[in-house]
C-alpha cells in the first residue's frame, strides 16, 4: 500500500530538536505510520509542517514531506501573498491549490487525517479529485457532537464536507460513534487508540513518588485545577508537564507564573516524547483535569506506567469505572480532592488500581496493525 498521513503538528515526533508542540492526535498517527512502515511492501509518507521550508526527509522507512502552510515569500510575490491572506476565502483557495499539487506528488492510495479542521474538507475533496481514499480519525468530542461545525462558520462547514466525503471514519469510543448522524455511522468504525506496549521490565520495585499532570496549556484542560490540588496536599510532590498551546501562548505564561508560586510543584515546559514514559512510570497517581477529550493518550501512558487515574470529568465509555483504573470526579473539584486523598492513604488500593490500569491497556490498546487494517479495510484499497 501507498499511505500518506497528514498532520501539521507532528514534526517534533520525527525530529526531537523541533519545538513544535504535539498531542495525542499526532502520537496516534505517528505510531500507525511506524507500524505500517515495518512492512517493506508498504510505502509510507507523512505530510507535516516544520515551520521553515519545504523539503523531503527520510526517517527510517517513512518519507516525511515538510509543507509550510504559510510560507514567508520575499519580494513582490510575497507582498501579494500577504495581501491575499487578509481574505480567508482567497487564502484557502491558494492553500488548496498548493496542497493539491503536493498530494498529487505524494501519490498515495490512502490519505489519513485526524482531528477536526477546515483542512479535513480540503484533503477529502482532493482525495476525491485524485480518485484516492480518505480516512478521517476522530480526535475529540467536538469532531462528532457538532460543536466544531457550529462554532467555526465556513471552516466548520468545510470540515463537515470532509466527513461526508470520507471513505471511512474511525471513532475512538462507542459514544463518539453514537453521536454521528445515521448516514455517517454506516461508514464508521470504533478503533481504540493504540500504543506499542513493551513487556514490563524485570525490575519489580520502581520508586513511585509524586502526582503527575501532562497536557498542553489549553483553557479547556483546566491546568489551574491541578495547581489548586497541589496547594491542598503540601506534603506531596506534584509534577506538571505543560507545553504551550500554539494558539494561546498567553495562557501558558499565566499558568507558569501561577505554578511558580506553589512550592511543592515542579513545572516543566516540555519533555521529548522519547522521555515522557519515564515520568509516568515514577508517578503514584496521574491527574486529568480536562472538561472534554476524545480518548486521552495519557490514559494509555498511565496504564503502561502502572499509574492509577483520577479524572476531573473525562471518562470515555466509562472505562475508568468499568475496568477500575482509578476514579472519575464527574466534574466536582472537592470530590477530586477526596479521591486523591483516598488513593494516597490506601497503598493496597493504589497498587490494585495500578495493576488494573496496566492489564487494561495491554488487553485493549496494544498496537495491532492487523486489527486496524481489517477494521478500516485497508487491504482492499
Amino acid at each position: 500500500m501507498k499511505v500518506c498521513f497528514i498532520d501539521w503538528f507532528a514534526f517534533s515526533l520525527f525530529n526531537p530538536d523541533s519545538n513544535i508542540v504535539f498531542g495525542g492526535a499526532q502520537i496516534q498517527l505517528y505510531f500507525l505510520a511506524k507500524e505500517l512502515a515495518k512492512n517493506k511492501q508498504n510505502l509510507i509518507s507523512f505530510l507535516t509542517d516544520n515551520r521553515h521550508d519545504n523539503r523531503l526527509d527520510n526517517y527510517g522507512q517513512i518519507n516525511v514531506y515538510q509543507f509550510v502552510r504559510s510560507p514567508k515569500t520575499p519580494g513582490l510575490y510575497g507582498r501579494f501573498l500577504n495581501l491575499l491572506y487578509h481574505f480567508p476565502i482567497l487564502s484557502y483557495l491558494h492553500f488548496f491549490t498548493r496542497l493539491l499539487f503536493q498530494l498529487r506528488k505524494i501519490n498515495a492510495q490512502i490519505y489519513f487525517q485526524r482531528a477536526a479542521s477546515a483542512e479535513t474538507g480540503l484533503i477529502a475533496l482532493i482525495a476525491r479529485m485524485l480518485n484516492r481514499r480518505f480516512i478521517f480519525m476522530v480526535a475529540h468530542e467536538q469532531d462528532v457532537n457538532g460543536d466544531y461545525v457550529k462554532k467555526n462558520g465556513w471552516r466548520g462547514k468545510l470540515f463537515w464536507l470532509g466527513l461526508i466525503l470520507a471513505d471511512k471514519i474511525a471513532c475512538q469510543t462507542k459514544d463518539q460513534l453514537r453521536q454521528l448522524p445515521k448516514n455517517l455511522k454506516m461508514k464508521s468504525r470504533v478503533i481504540l487508540p493504540a500504543y506499542p506496549i513493551e513487556p514490563l521490565p524485570r525490575r519489580k520495585n520502581i520508586n513511585k513518588h509524586g502526582i503527575l499532570w501532562v497536557a498542553r496549556a489549553e483553557t479547556w484542560k483546566n491546568p489551574e485545577l491541578f495547581l489548586d490540588l497541589a496547594t491542598r496536599f503540601p506534603q506531596e510532590k506534584f509534577t506538571m508537564i505543560c507545553p504551550p498551546a500554539e494558539d494561546n501562548p498567553n495562557f501558558f505564561l499565566q499558568i507558569k507564573a501561577m505554578a511558580e508560586t506553589v512550592p511543592n510543584l515542579r513545572f516543566i515546559n516540555q519533555v521529548p516524547f522519547s522521555k515522557i514514559d519515564a515520568y509516568f512510570s515514577r508517578a503514584k497517581v496521574f491527574i486529568s483535569t480536562s472538561l472534554s477529550e476524545g480518548f486521552p493518550n495519557t490514559f494509555i501512558q498511565a496504564g503502561i506506567g502502572k499509574v492509577p487515574i483520577i479524572s476531573f470529568k473525562v471518562n470515555p465509555d466509562k472505562i475508568i469505572d468499568r475496568h477500575r483504573l482509578g476514579f472519575c470526579a464527574d466534574g466536582d473539584e472537592r470530590q477530586m480532592e477526596k479521591l486523591l486523598k483516598k488513593i494516597l492513604k490506601n497503598n493496597q488500593l493504589r497498587r490494585q488500581l495500578a495493576v488494573n490500569s496496566y492489564n487494561y491497556v495491554r488487553l485493549h490498546h496494544d498496537l495491532n496493525i492487523t486489527k486496524i487494517s481489517n477494521a478500516l479495510m485497508l487491504k482492499s484499497a
